[in-house]
């Protein structure tokens, strides 16, 4: 029994918005990936090691997209970025959102891959000229988070929808008037994680 896989790794620095530092797009290309004549990443075969490693570079690829344009790519478009069938992708995709790493929209399309939303919400995230959407104000405060960077949180007051302006600085959540409420426990979130 042998598994046929293999990738490259090329890195290119993206931009230098970030105290300098820049931020790094990995781009790979993983051709078919084959367990004696099969097919690894199709949907119709529980996960293994080959395309768990296909996931994991599709969800790289999801990422670097969202901090490039603020929106999740396409399954076309990652299709493309991973020189992969469409239905691999879409495959990715859903055993992705099993994962809880993704939410995907009816369509398949991405809504959520947490911190970041594709779609507009209170909460947007400035990280120098960049922005992004946050889910919640508990995603909000991850993007700063994540990046290792100073941000502003353009947000409104849940209870009276004063507009309000939260800051990270150094790492550090500064000081607000404001009081942050999670209507359901974390352990609930998952149930219906749109709504919470």
């Amino acid at each position: 029994m042998s598994v046929h896989f293999g990738y490259t790794v090329e890195r290119t620095q993206l931009s230098k918005f970030m105290n300098g530092r820049g931020i790094w797009e990995l781009r790979m290309t993983v051709p078919m990936l084959y367990l004696e004549g099969k097919n690894l990443r199709r949907d119709s075969m529980k996960p293994t090691k080959a395309s768990k490693l296909f996931d994991k570079h599709v969800r790289l690829h999801i990422y670097t997209h969202f901090l490039k344009t603020g929106q999740p790519p396409t399954a076309q478009e990652t299709a493309r970025a991973l020189s992969s069938p469409p239905l691999d992708v879409r495959a990715a995709y859903q055993r992705l959102a099993e994962g809880r790493a993704l939410v995907l929209q009816k369509d398949g399309a991405i809504l959520m891959a947490e911190p970041f939303s594709a779609i507009p919400t209170p909460f947007s995230v400035e990280v120098g000229k960049h922005s992004w959407w946050g889910n919640c104000i508990w995603d909000a405060l991850g993007i700063p988070a994540m990046l290792k960077e100073d941000a502003r949180i353009i947000t409104s007051c849940g209870c009276c929808g004063e507009a309000m302006v939260l800051e990270v600085k150094d790492g550090l959540f500064l000081e607000a008037p404001g009081v942050v409420h999670f209507a359901l426990p974390p352990r609930d979130w998952w149930n219906d994680v749109v709504f919470a």
